[in-house]
């Protein structure tokens, strides 16, 4: 497809899009995003721009709790004492957003193909653009359906991770993801998540979820992931606990035996 198409569809796309939120807003409704409040990329990448910071370096500041600093370095380590980044060619991210922890995978691992699935279209852009000229790394930016690893193939990842995005999929969409992971990853690769554990999710949890305006969380069962993994021969190799919105999430870290 040359660029004047491109350009074609994406005229129109912006015109529907236009005429949608002009419609809805006269019936007092609006689209926005399921889940966390997903950041702009327009707003967010100006605004780091104007003080003088990278976009990660940028949206940690932002954040008033102080627990939440330095939470990607913290899971960064866990999954480097695991073993993780070691002699790691070719990874896929799913959801990266602003390329958090894209951007300290490739510092730390330097892979050699790094994929990304990411259904916002302003953020893959800017992942694209922002690692073009990785040396050693060639970064693909796929265009996501937000179900599945439709352009990798089976068996041919060293790691796959996702962070901060099956807390507000809906359930069985995570599931989906969790099988597609599974399918792409190499013999002795590595499946890295994060979610809500159901199990641990009692009333005090509830009460100061149901107390702030965030009402996105969706609770995946621990023991299902476990079953899931170990069907398709994965074992655990680490769990933790990490900060996250008004309570926590629980990472697991996975291995293809």
């Amino acid at each position: 497809m040359n660029d004047k198409i491109k350009h074609y569809f994406r005229q129109i796309r912006h015109s529907t899009k236009r005429t949608m939120d002009f419609f809805l807003g006269f019936l007092g409704f609006a689209i926005v995003r399921s889940g966390n409040e997903f950041l702009d990329s327009k707003i967010t990448i100006a605004a780091a721009k104007a003080k003088g910071m990278k976009i990660n370096e940028y949206v940690e500041s932002t954040t008033d709790d102080e627990r939440k600093k330095g939470r990607r370095d913290r899971v960064i380590k866990k999954m480097a004492e695991v073993g993780v980044f070691e002699g790691l060619e070719s990874v896929c991210e799913i959801g990266p957003g602003t390329g958090r922890y894209m951007e300290k995978v490739i510092e730390v691992a330097k892979p050699r193909v790094y994929e990304i699935y990411e259904t916002h279209v302003g953020w893959r852009d800017y992942l694209k653009s922002e690692y073009s000229n990785e040396p050693a790394c060639a970064v693909r930016a796929i265009n996501a359906n937000g179900r599945t690893l439709s352009e990798t193939t089976d068996k041919s990842c060293d790691l796959v991770h996702v962070h901060a995005v099956f807390v507000y999929l809906p359930l069985l969409q995570c599931l989906t993801y969790v099988k597609e992971a599974f399918r792409v990853s190499k013999s002795g690769g590595f499946v890295v998540l994060d979610f809500i554990p159901s199990e641990t999710f009692d009333k005090k949890i509830a009460d100061a979820w149901l107390a702030s305006p965030h009402k996105w969380p969706v609770l995946i069962p621990e023991k299902l992931l476990r079953e899931m993994a170990s069907q398709e021969g994965f074992s655990v190799q680490e769990a933790f606990e990490e900060v996250y919105g008004e309570s926590f999430v629980k990472y697991l870290i996975f291995k293809r035996n």
